[in-house]
């Protein structure tokens, strides 16, 4: 009975208006990719964004050249985000401008992230910048996230800095559109290691229907991914900006996208 009633709400999916237009009549899998740390390097950063395919570009706010990139980006046709410091476990000495700490007031908080969010120009969501401590907390979260429902034009993405982040449930609760990291490609930057988190990657999504990669700017990651996305036509998996995994989620959920495998499989005869 529970796989039958899946196959029904597969079979139903196409009336269902926005679903509809989303969907279309293809539901192949589908990655999204985001190269965090942008704007401290310019020459990293320009290769970044020459790679082929609808990559998204994280930027630090305030950084020597966030705005050029984030423009150069833009001017590419690929999505900007902003790459929002948030306080860590440790290591905060590398949190950077325009960081959001514990010890931060509402209004603190909202000041900070109206302003970083008007030094990256273009952007269309924020992601969390370490945050390993900040994302735990769901008052502080909160806070954020009700800048980013007063402006209503902006999607988050919880990085998953820790385990232990509350962060993605904290913007549904407050209805932002959101997503989170499923796998990071360089936390080993050698280049064989950075391959296999993609192909990780690419499993992730065939059995789910979608998965959120982050990266960096390292010649390492950028060599990896210049190899390795060319490839993605042959393997049957689609490369698409943040915003638009984020509307595809809404609708192939990883219930739901197991269920239309099984209902496009031929019934096995042994």
């Amino acid at each position: 009975m529970p796989r039958l009633l899946l196959l029904l709400l597969c079979s139903l999916l196409p009336f269902t208006g926005h679903a509809a237009d989303t969907k279309s009549s293809d539901n192949s899998p589908r990655i999204s990719i985001i190269i965090d740390d942008m704007g401290n390097r310019l020459h990293e950063g320009g290769a970044a964004i020459a790679l082929p395919g609808n990559l998204t570009y994280a930027v630090l706010p305030y950084t020597t050249y966030s705005k050029r990139l984030a423009t150069a980006a833009h001017d590419a046709g690929k999505e900007v985000m902003l790459h929002q410091p948030m306080e860590a476990m440790s290591g905060n000495h590398l949190l950077g401008e325009g960081g959001i700490t514990l010890d931060m007031t509402q209004k603190d908080i909202e000041r900070t992230l109206r302003r970083n969010l008007a030094s990256v120009p273009y952007s269309v969501g924020i992601n969390n910048h370490m945050g390993s401590l900040m994302t735990r907390h769901p008052g502080n979260m909160g806070w954020l996230m009700s800048v980013l429902k007063r402006r209503g034009d902006l999607y988050f993405v919880d990085s998953k800095t820790t385990a232990d982040s509350i962060a993605a449930q904290i913007a549904k609760e407050y209805a932002i559109p959101s997503a989170a990291r499923n796998v990071f490609l360089d936390n080993d930057a050698n280049p064989e290691s950075i391959k296999k988190q993609f192909k990780r990657l690419i499993r992730h999504a065939k059995l789910t229907g979608s998965a959120v990669g982050i990266g960096h700017p390292y010649p390492e990651t950028i060599a990896a991914l210049k190899e390795m996305l060319p490839k993605l036509k042959e393997e049957g998996v689609k490369l698409i900006p943040v915003s638009k995994m984020i509307q595809f989620r809404e609708i192939w959920s990883p219930i739901i996208w197991q269920a239309s495998l099984s209902h496009s499989r031929p019934d096995s005869k042994n």
